[in-house]
């Protein structure tokens, strides 16, 4: 799978995971940060994939899970002009965290934003079977 793929892949599951938790509580009420998994992920790559991202958050003692299946990308991808499937095969995968907003009276006027690269299991290869 080539690089813009796999970038592309990855914003769309941290915009399902968005959607997917938007609608349950309002950011406002649950900052716990949550970890979408792809349903195609084998037991292994979930694992690996869960510490990955586990180790990205700046609490790891406190999250939730969320399965992202085909039917997930047939509800919010769809409807932008894609094209999947509920048997769509899903891998990718992405922690989801509010961070908190800066203390009342700061006297900041710039923001800093911390990011992490990591690497996640790869998908199986076209040799493998596939579910």
């Amino acid at each position: 799978m080539n690089t813009k793929i796999k970038k592309i892949i990855t914003a769309c599951a941290l915009f399902l995971g968005l959607g997917l938790t938007a609608g349950r509580v309002s950011a406002a009420e649950d900052t716990t940060p949550v970890i979408t998994l792809g349903t195609s992920l084998t037991a292994s790559q979930k694992q690996g994939t869960l510490d990955v991202l586990k180790g990205a958050l700046s609490d790891s003692s406190s999250y939730n899970t969320l399965t992202v299946t085909g039917s997930d990308l047939v509800t919010y991808l769809n409807p932008s002009g894609s094209s999947f499937t509920s048997s769509s095969g899903v891998w990718s995968s992405a922690a989801i965290e509010k961070k908190p907003a800066p203390a009342a009276g700061s006297t900041s006027a710039s923001s800093t934003t911390t990011g992490k690269t990591t690497s996640l299991p790869s998908p199986p290869t076209s040799t493998e079977t596939r579910r």
